[in-house]
């Protein structure tokens, strides 16, 4: 069991500690000028990391990096996927808003223009400094190999059912500022999508969107993540304001239908923004961008910290056992 750390300095690999609530230990560390802002990993086990440099980055060892930028004309990389069906085939989302795909494992990229051909384009935005919208999360299933949707913020939730080549706004009764989504595994058409504005849940592929918050205390909502083991179960990163303020962690054991904050073990998140979440069998993970790093294993009983003295966190992705 191993998490990736996307930093403002980098990437770092991270394992449990012997004993229970040990600190985890560094197993690989690179990138260290650049701020990783999205990671993907590949059915091979390698790791892909996407910067605010408008680079993409990609090792089999952890040590060892290729770096590749051809096509991407310097965009701030904000998302990875990695298509389910087709070795090779990936996805990026960036700031400002755009969406590349590359066909050769990254090493040539093409920007898919008919994202920024949907209707509401011209719209997006962002409230806060550099001030465009940018893709914040790319999803797809195994179940629809080619239906990808992108969250944005701030023009809401765009998808395309044909590979990239056509999209279309898929965001009635959403928010528009969309910065993460959660997909269940087991009903493919289920998406939850963490906003500006709460938690929102889809049971039509993002067709139509109902609010699900009831238990909120804030409705900035970061990150999301879902109980690989059972879907109902969620966790999701709440910020008192777009800026910060203060962050708190929620977890609702009812596929998101009501909440309850989960704070034992953490200290006060006060000036923090909860900027990304992951799970896995056992246990979910939340970093800021402060350089907090907490893990629990009881799905919010406790909580741990992972690692002291982090770079601020962009981004978390669990790798499995072969990697």
């Amino acid at each position: 069991m191993r998490i990736a750390v996307g930093t403002d300095r980098g990437v770092m690999v991270l394992k449990p500690g012997e004993a229970p609530g040990a600190s985890w230990s560094m197993v690989n560390y690179g990138l260290s000028t650049r701020r990783i802002q999205a990671l993907a990993q590949g059915a091979e086990g390698s790791l892909y990391a996407g910067s605010e440099q408008g680079m993409i980055s990609q090792t089999l060892d952890g040590e060892n990096w290729k770096t590749f930028a051809e096509g991407l004309a310097s965009a701030s990389i904000r998302a990875l996927s990695l298509h389910p069906a087709e070795p090779g085939t990936l996805y990026a989302g960036a700031q400002p808003a755009a969406v590349f795909r590359s066909g050769d494992g990254g090493a040539r990229w093409e920007r898919l223009a008919g994202f920024n051909a949907v209707p509401g384009a011209g719209n997006w935005n962002s409230p806060i400094p550099p001030y465009r919208a940018a893709v914040k999360a790319l999803r797809q299933l195994p179940q629809h190999p080619r239906a990808l949707l992108a969250a944005v913020a701030m023009g809401g939730l765009i998808a395309s059912l044909d590979g990239g080549l056509t999209w279309a706004e898929r965001h009635q009764g959403l928010s528009r500022e969309v910065n993460d989504l959660a997909l269940h595994p087991a009903r493919p058409a289920r998406v939850f999508a963490a906003t500006g504005t709460g938690v929102f849940r889809s049971d039509d592929l993002a067709a139509t969107w109902q609010e699900t918050s009831q238990g909120l205390p804030y409705l900035f909502v970061q990150a999301l993540a879902m109980d690989p083991e059972d879907p109902e179960r969620l966790m999701a990163g709440i910020t008192q304001q777009r800026e910060g303020g203060a962050s708190l962690v929620a977890r609702s054991q009812d596929g998101g239908r009501t909440w309850q904050v989960t704070a034992k073990g953490l200290p006060s998140l006060q000036g923090q923004c909860l900027t990304a979440m992951t799970s896995m069998p056992g246990l979910f993970a939340f970093g800021t961008d402060s350089g907090a790093l907490f893990v629990t294993r009881d799905f919010g009983e406790s909580w741990w910290p992972m690692r002291q003295g982090c770079p601020g966190i962009r981004s978390l992705l669990g790798l499995p056992e072969k990697s």
